[in-house]
């Protein structure tokens, strides 16, 4: 193990912050090394949460990166499917934006369901090409926008 790749294993040990490169937020304990996680976003593309109305029909997946802060109880549609809302923030200044995101489908039973329990407020979360749902004008918001993951 290089000189360099130790010290940064031993400033995370310490338990340094770090800079996330692409949303910009500040990291303590990581759990994916900054070298792995760029090899996770190779061919992909970073979108703020304001940015998830604008995807339009690109071939390039997109990430969007968020710290949860709220998690909804799980509700069953009219259909009998189940899902569930979790909220999360990307801590912009000097505004920050929300994300309400609806988990359905295998969303919802993988994180919910599965690892609902182990999942804590504070975590950081990358979602993958969340859908950005339809938001009535009366419910518009710079701030808030909403999507969903199956």
């Amino acid at each position: 193990q290089s000189r360099t790749s130790m010290a940064h294993d031993a400033a995370r040990e310490a338990g340094d912050v770090e800079t996330e490169k692409f949303s910009g937020l500040k990291l303590k304990g990581r759990k994916v090394s900054a070298k792995r996680w760029d090899e996770l976003m190779m061919g992909k593309r970073f979108v703020n949460f304001n940015a998830l109305q604008n995807l339009g029909d690109s071939k390039q997946p997109a990430v969007a990166i968020g710290v949860l802060y709220e998690k909804g109880f799980a509700k069953t549609s009219n259909t009998g499917s189940q899902y569930v809302h979790w909220s999360f923030t990307d801590f912009c200044t000097p505004q920050p934006r929300l994300l309400k995101l609806l988990l359905c489908s295998e969303a919802f039973e993988g994180w919910h369901v599965d690892l609902g329990k182990t999942v804590h407020y504070g975590a950081v979360f990358a979602m993958l090409n969340p859908t950005a749902s339809n938001q009535r004008p009366d419910q518009g918001s710079e701030t808030l926008v909403s999507a969903k993951v199956t």
